[in-house]
């Protein structure tokens, strides 16, 4: 029961039954204020017929039913009293590890701003581009944000609840049960493959996998939970926020990138390597013994 993959498989089979339970609730809410199963079921992920906190409260749902339940489910089954031990949750937060997420995060934007360049050169099938239509029409909905109040409660919905749910998923767990079978750069890179794709983006396909990859990363070199998570809320919720306060920005921005050129791209890689080489510095060094435990308790789990 301890071998990784086991480990894997009955995630996934978590994440189907409590996305089982959220659907169903889903369906409950969307009944309950008026809207009839076929109207459900023709629009598909376009959910922008409802109302805008209807939809928001559809999306929390999602959210905690297929990322953060799940992710508490599997960890109290295998690890009980040792969860924020598992999750790397149990130290209080590095101020400074977690500024450098933060403009590790900032830094990055040149990269990502390519990879979205390069995923336009991608053709897509019609179904995809359709799909990436519906999803955009949900977000304008839930972004249409007329009061402070609404701008925190999507804050909460875009920043807070993926920031908590997809990091526990997909670094917390995924990445960690990869790594012990192939070792920290191939479970960064497949971790960042299921954390793009399962967002069904195809045009912020490549984009989204360089986060991933950054935040598997800040999870690897800091062997802390806590600075992807910070940086995760940090990226989304500043789109946010300035979506709320700009009047240019709008919800087309979040998905798209200015063209950027080679130099700022490879300013934004030497960026990266300097912010490596500062968190090795920063973290305390206690945390290359605990790296050293946490890769001997692996091998011991593989051989169980």
């Amino acid at each position: 029961m301890n071998h990784p993959v086991i480990k894997l498989l009955i995630l996934l089979l978590i994440v189907v039954v409590c996305a089982i339970a959220g659907t169903a609730i889903f369906m409950g809410l969307a009944l309950a204020n008026g809207h009839s199963l076929f109207e459900i079921q023709n629009n598909g992920n376009d959910m922008s017929y409802m109302t805008p906190n209807l939809n928001r409260i559809v999306l929390a749902v999602n959210q905690l039913f297929t990322f953060t339940i799940p992710a508490l489910i599997f960890a109290m089954y295998f690890y009980r009293k040792k969860v924020f031990s598992y999750f790397k949750l149990d130290k209080s937060p590095n101020p400074l590890l977690d500024l450098l997420g933060i403009v590790a995060i900032f830094a990055a934007l040149p990269l990502v701003q390519a990879s979205f360049q390069l995923n336009q050169l991608i053709p897509l099938p019609e179904w995809a581009i359709n799909t990436e239509d519906q999803l955009e029409k949900t977000m304008q909905n839930i972004l249409n944000m007329k009061n402070f109040g609404e701008l925190i409660f999507s804050v909460i919905l875009i920043g807070i609840l993926p920031a908590i749910g997809e990091e526990l998923i997909f670094r917390g767990i995924v990445q960690t049960e990869l790594e012990k079978m192939f070792g920290g750069i191939a479970a960064i890179i497949v971790s960042a493959i299921i954390f793009s794709a399962i967002h069904g983006q195809f045009e912020g396909f490549l984009p989204r996998f360089a986060l991933g990859a950054l935040l598997g990363c800040l999870y690897y070199w800091t062997r802390s939970l806590w600075v992807p998570v910070i940086a995760h809320l940090v990226n989304n919720g500043s789109q946010v926020i300035m979506l709320y306060f700009s009047d240019d920005f709008n919800i087309e921005d979040i998905n798209s990138a200015p063209d950027t050129n080679m130099l700022w791209v490879l300013l934004s890689s030497a960026g990266m390597i300097a912010i490596y080489f500062a968190i090795r510095q920063i973290r305390p060094k206690s945390m290359d013994l605990e790296e050293q435990d946490s890769i001997t308790r692996a091998e011991n789990e593989m051989n169980v």
